[in-house]
């Protein structure tokens, strides 16, 4: 859920699949089927036979198995019980000013939460999301059929999910070390490595926070802190609008809803549109997150899909009329423009010694390996009435109008895109037909 539906959608439209897909979650997990609650009604699911390992140790309920990790990392860390709290704290304050939420108009104090009763040791109630009746959805499409609705829209940059090493769903204890969580690791390196941006980039997230210490260790993971530092970050009101990192602005999952972590992609659009209860001062990046615990997934939003250093290229000169070339490539850096024709797939990259295969476009003279453009970089072709970008595999990735493409997977571009081969820029020219 959560990075995962756009990350699909997203392949789906590169594929030719569909262009625009609707995304929700819905259910009343607080007046209906409550999580967790399968075995009193008797039902027997793959998910019941995993838990057989852990019932007999009183390991019954997420709150539970979040605990014995809990346990782990304040042990190693030093953190403390008042550390959570002042996650629990910050969501409660942006709650407070959302009508949408649960906890709407109803603050907490760290003495309140302290005060209450435990779950699980070490996590109290205010620790642990509610169980909510609700539901959400997202239209996802491509940035031109957005250009033209009525509401602002929000440009998913980059997109991440994973599954680490030795996981289970919420019970991944037979790790070497369980004080922090690999797959969030992983989900970082790739939505950073897509967007192009970093931790410090982003103005505002939504972290995933079915629990408070899971907060604790996505700002770890997504390099907002150093390994353990967590507690340290949270503290003085920085995860409140107008600290270091305004985060869950609408209650999260612990103040706003438990609705799986889409309500949280949908303030992410919020907070982008500008239209949050709960507005920081600057929104033009934010991070939203998903799933921890569980193969998790990350999405960075932003305001455009252009880098600064791209902006002034986004309307392109009119199309080229080469007599045999549908595509020609602009070479940014000189001005350069190279027809494409004779070949339905056509291969970009640089030539070395001693290299057996020489791609069709060799982009050695214009210095293409000082910018990180591999022997075999990319390749171009038309399918119809498409044309199709590959990136073969390379060293230092492709990217479509700032935004990095998965390798070896076609993805459709248009007169005008701008694509970097490392940091080599090319801009697309197609023929006026």
């Amino acid at each position: 859920m959560n990075g995962r539906s756009p990350a699909r959608r997203w392949r789906a439209h590169t594929t030719g699949v569909a262009e625009t897909v609707v995304v929700y979650r819905a259910f009343n997990e607080r007046s209906g089927r409550r999580y967790s609650t399968g075995i009193s009604e008797g039902i027997v699911t793959a998910d019941l036979i995993h838990w057989s390992w852990y019932l007999p140790f009183g390991l019954l309920t997420p709150a539970s198995w979040v605990a014995m990790f809990a346990q782990r990392y304040m042990h190693e860390t030093g953190c403390t019980g008042r550390d959570l709290a002042q996650v629990a704290v910050s969501t409660r304050k942006h709650a407070v000013h959302n009508p949408n939420a649960f906890f709407h108009g109803v603050p907490l104090t760290i003495e309140e939460h302290q005060a209450s009763r435990w779950i699980a040791e070490p996590l109290r109630l205010f620790d642990c999301c509610q169980e909510s009746d609700g539901g959400c959805a997202q239209v996802v499409t491509t940035v031109e059929r957005a250009r033209d609705l009525r509401a602002k829209g929000a440009v998913v940059r980059g997109i991440g999910q994973a599954a680490g090493a030795d996981q289970e769903n919420m019970t991944s204890f037979y790790r070497p070390d369980i004080t922090f969580l690999p797959e969030i690791d992983l989900v970082a390196k790739q939505v950073y490595a897509m967007s192009g941006l970093g931790p410090a980039d982003v103005d505002a997230a939504i972290l995933y926070d079915a629990f408070t210490p899971n907060v604790l260790w996505q700002l770890e993971s997504f390099g907002f802190c150093a390994r353990g530092e967590g507690k340290d970050f949270v503290k003085d009101g920085a995860l409140e609008v107008g600290g270091r990192l305004p985060c869950n602005t609408h209650g999260g999952q612990l103040s706003e809803a438990y609705i799986h972590g889409m309500n949280g992609v949908n303030e992410g659009v919020r907070l982008i549109r500008g239209t949050s209860c709960n507005q920081p001062a600057r929104n033009d990046h934010v991070l939203v997150t998903a799933g921890v615990g569980v193969p998790t997934s990350g999405i960075y939003q932003t305001t455009s899909n252009l880098r600064p250093s791209e902006v002034s290229l986004k309307e392109p000169p009119p199309p080229i009329s080469f007599p045999d070339a549908l595509v020609s490539l602009n070479i940014i850096s000189t001005g350069d423009i190279l027809p494409l024709a004779g070949q339905e797939e056509i291969t970009l990259g640089r030539v070395s010694e001693g290299q057996p295969m020489v791609p069709d476009i060799d982009l050695t003279p214009y210095k293409a390996y000082e910018a990180g453009v591999s022997r075999m970089h990319a390749s171009i072709r038309m399918v119809e009435d498409q044309v199709l970008i590959t990136d073969l595999g390379s060293a230092n990735g492709t990217r479509v109008n700032g935004m990095q493409i998965t390798p070896h997977i076609p993805y459709p571009v248009k007169h005008g895109d701008i694509l970097t081969l490392g940091k080599f820029k090319i801009q697309i020219l197609l023929r006026n037909r």
